[in-house]
């Protein structure tokens, strides 16, 4: 949700969070490519620095600012297993 209303704000008329995640690379083990991978370690640093710059397309934080303006109701159960309740708060401020 943070990712569609961030990258398409013209769109959004609110913003209610359902999938509180604000970086793919946060959820489970999706793209963590160079965190896993000892190989990274001897890639050049400004490949590595194209490649991981890829990945910031989809962190709804760097394009919070596009929200300003649009309501936003954010909710976060304190016992969510599947999205961590950081997410959510970290977002709320942000914002």
């Amino acid at each position: 949700t943070w990712h569609i209303a961030a990258h398409n704000p013209d769109r959004a008329i609110a913003v209610a969070s359902a999938a509180g995640w604000i970086k793919k690379e946060h959820y489970g083990d999706s793209n963590r490519f160079f965190k896993h991978d000892i190989s990274g370690s001897f890639v050049d640093p400004k490949l590595k620095g194209v490649l991981e710059a890829t990945f910031t397309e989809n962190n709804a934080d760097i394009f919070a600012g596009n929200l300003k303006g649009i309501p936003v109701l954010a909710r976060v159960g304190s016992q969510d297993r599947s999205v961590p309740p950081y997410e959510v708060r970290r977002m709320v401020r942000v914002l």
